[in-house]
């Protein structure tokens, strides 16, 4: 029983809902209308499904000749390593002394003191602009009234998450392989399908070739599974169908460096179960011993894809393509 357990190639079906259309019945007046052949009518919308960004809007501003992101707090959401991450400096002292008088849990709770900017004219302080660690945020949209300062002209946001990768693979001039890659995240996502509810008079999502002139490899999205070799992609056409599940493994995440996370398919732990062990995952894959996650660049790609070298049906068995 534990032998099969081992040899137990775990099919996961990760539903891409991106693409999808919002759909609904059209109503005028609360009446559902129908057509000439008595047939429902229906709306289709251009919702998209899921998070796009994260919810916090980022303001810009420039100190030291760089461009920084800021964010609006009020004091009670403070903490104390937010105090010294104030950008007014006038603001800051005005906290830092209410806390050394009162200590920081009564100075930053509006029900029991009140900090002010200027007591005699009743000015209270109730928010800061804090600043962030954020370094290459969204412009998600313009702002009603344009600055005359490019950079504030736009709501800022972080990304939530990455809809796609696309690998594009080529040779150089000395006939080495390199890849590349091509993040698109999930904003970018909605937009490109959004355009146009028909897939035929859409533009690719990605373009078919890079900047050096490489061809597009392949996408890969959550839950694309892969299966890793060491040395030769032949080795995978050898292995037994425990050998095959020591090798198989799940995208569940891509990073803007080019790193790719892959988890392994029989993993069935919690995310902290599986960092505590292993971090943001190991860097070089082992077939003698599969880590529980992979964190690995794609230069280092050793690996066959879902949908493009195999198939995995849904009863775990792996047809190659070629």
């Amino acid at each position: 029983m534990v032998n099969a357990a081992h040899e137990l190639l775990i099919s996961h079906h990760t539903p891409d809902n991106m693409p999808k259309q919002s759909r609904k019945r059209l109503r005028v007046r609360g009446k559902v209308q129908r057509n000439d052949r008595g047939e429902v009518k229906y709306m289709q919308g251009d919702t998209a499904r899921g998070a796009l960004h994260q919810q916090t809007f980022y303001g810009a501003i420039e100190r030291d000749g760089e461009i920084r992101y800021v964010v609006r707090k009020s004091l009670d959401q403070l903490l104390p390593t937010d105090v010294d991450k104030i950008v007014d400096e006038t603001v800051k002292r005005k906290v830092q002394e209410a806390i050394e008088a009162f200590g920081f849990k009564e100075a930053m709770d509006p029900q029991k003191h009140t900090v002010w900017m200027n007591k005699d004219k009743n000015v209270p302080i109730r928010k800061v602009r804090i600043l962030t660690g954020v370094k290459n945020p969204i412009l998600l949209k313009p702002h009603r009234d344009v600055s005359v300062k490019e950079y504030k002209r736009y709501y800022h946001v972080v990304n939530d998450g990455n809809y796609c990768m696309a690998i594009y693979e080529g040779r150089d001039r000395q006939g080495r392989l390199k890849r590349t890659f091509e993040i698109v995240n999930k904003l970018e996502a909605a937009r490109y399908f959004k355009r146009s509810a028909d897939r035929e008079s859409r533009p690719d999502l990605v373009p078919l070739s890079d900047v050096n002139g490489y061809s597009l490899k392949y996408l890969l999205k959550t839950g694309t599974m892969v299966l890793f070799y060491e040395n030769s992609p032949d080795e995978l056409y050898e292995c037994s169908v425990g050998e095959l599940a020591k090798r198989l493994y799940k995208v569940v995440g891509m990073a803007q460096d080019g790193r790719v996370q892959f988890l392994f398919h029989q993993e069935a732990r919690d995310q902290k179960a599986v960092t505590a062990e292993c971090g943001m995952g190991i860097s070089v894959f082992d077939a003698r011993h599969p880590a529980p996650k992979l964190r690995i660049r794609v230069s280092n790609f050793k690996m066959f894809v879902e949908g493009y070298d195999f198939e995995l049906t849904v009863t775990g068995e792996v047809k190659f393509k070629r």
